[in-house]
């Protein structure tokens, strides 16, 4: 019973996040992504997606997450593969939230290789075989955080986490020496404008909120 009273206010307090189109944490991925985009970025729409191309540090940067701020998760492996075709893509730097283990801390970054998308596996799976026939790098960073986390309003602790998760894009980007890269926020838009140059304006979830039972 405790169990499912934990899943059922998870659910509800999900579901008055969604309709009041707040950022939930599962958005860790696509706000990462937005933290990186800038206001004179040239943004291209795709399958519910949005890119930009850049030059970074003299590197050649594809930045690709859903469209904000509305709750959408894009057409994560159609849209990949197109720009991996479209650009020549040599590697790929994946975002997104994962489900921490028991003990773990909220917010808590790993980062690894490998396509990181949640589902079935038939998303990952067509990327997957994409990049094996390339030849193309894969480097994934994922932001921590419980199930209930997950689909309820963000708190400052997965924001951090994404600040973090940033930096960490930054690193790998810097450690590339050639090729065009890819850089993929994965998850929900809810609540994510496209573009986040200052970060209060997204709504996270008071300390007090968390003491609700």
């Amino acid at each position: 019973m405790p169990l499912i009273m934990r899943i059922f206010k998870a659910q509800f307090k999900g579901a008055k996040a969604f309709s009041k189109g707040l950022p939930v944490g599962d958005g860790a991925g696509p706000l990462t992504v937005a933290m990186l985009l800038k206001k004179d970025d040239k943004i291209e729409s795709i399958d519910e997606m949005i890119y930009t191309k850049r030059e970074y540090n003299g590197r050649k940067l594809i930045i690709l997450r859903p469209k904000g701020p509305g709750a959408r998760l894009g057409k994560v492996a159609r849209v990949v593969n197109t720009l991996i075709d479209k650009f020549n893509i040599q590697k790929i730097i994946m975002v997104d939230a994962a489900v921490k283990m028991e003990g773990e801390e909220t917010g808590k970054i790993a980062e690894g290789v490998g396509i990181v998308i949640g589902g079935t596996g038939v998303e990952k799976w067509f990327i997957e075989d994409k990049i094996l026939k390339r030849d193309i790098e894969i480097n994934s960073i994922v932001i921590k955080m419980g199930p209930e986390e997950a689909i309820t309003q963000m708190d400052k602790k997965i924001f951090r986490g994404c600040e973090t998760a940033l930096e960490r894009v930054k690193a790998s980007i810097e450690r590339t020496e050639k090729g065009n890269i890819l850089v993929v926020g994965v998850g929900n838009s809810c609540g994510i404008p496209n573009i986040v140059e200052d970060s209060s304006i997204i709504k996270l979830k008071e300390e007090d909120d968390k003491k609700e039972d």
